[in-house]
């Protein structure tokens, strides 16, 4: 990162910043915090899995479709090992991610395609990808998204829950765009025939004749 290190900090705290943070020390917490969470959340799935069924022998061979370089298959062995051999494997994953500097990575690169080729490298960050990827980066949605949710979050329902709440937000998201306005549909579809009303307009036309004539009869 270029920017926020220990020597901005320090920079900051010499020109009279005592609140000067390293932000690059806050990223990392954050990252840790994360990819333990991940990682115990994915050893519970295991662990439920392997009870629930008979887990078949370990294949030495390479799974069938996949290609990767000897630099790849390498490393995701040592991250196997660190796994298998001590409780810290996320934090073995994360410096092996941090210490790598992949050559292939440019400006305007598929970033949810390289994360998707190298998943078994990094596993655990891999599945935090998946759930931050999928956040716009535009304001827009998440502005209409917060207006959506003052509709349904009003004060007399105040009780709804978390749970409630987001069902009521996904099926109105899925159900928008089909929904069917009947009054323009109607204006578009519904055909009138003048003749059928041709004597009541006879008698609007008689009766607003009548009310000039006594309107200039009352002004002479």
């Amino acid at each position: 990162m270029a920017w926020g290190g220990p020597d901005e900090q320090a920079k900051e705290i010499t020109a009279g910043n005592r609140n000067a943070k390293n932000w690059h020390y806050k990223a990392l917490k954050v990252v840790e915090a994360a990819m333990e969470e991940y990682w115990t959340e994915a050893a519970a799935s295991q662990a439920r899995s392997k009870g629930a069924r008979t887990v078949a022998p370990a294949s030495s061979a390479e799974p069938t479709g996949t290609l990767e370089l000897d630099y790849d298959r390498h490393r995701r062995m040592l991250i196997e090992q660190a796994r298998c051999g001590s409780n810290m494997g996320w934090a073995a994953e994360l410096r092996c991610y941090l210490n790598d500097l992949p050559e292939n990575v440019v400006k305007d690169m598929d970033i949810v395609l390289w994360w998707l080729e190298h998943s078994s490298i990094y596993p655990t960050l891999a599945r935090i990808v998946q759930d931050v990827c999928v956040i716009p980066a535009s304001s827009v949605p998440c502005k209409c998204l917060f207006s959506a949710g003052a509709e349904i979050a009003t004060d007399r329902r105040a009780h709804l829950g978390a749970e409630r709440f987001e069902e009521l937000q996904v099926m109105k998201h899925a159900w928008c765009h089909s929904i069917v306005d009947c009054a323009a549909a109607n204006s578009h579809d519904v055909e009138v025939f003048l003749q059928e009303y041709q004597e009541l307009y006879q008698f609007d036309e008689e009766m607003a004749q009548l009310d000039r004539d006594e309107v200039e009869v009352v002004t002479t």
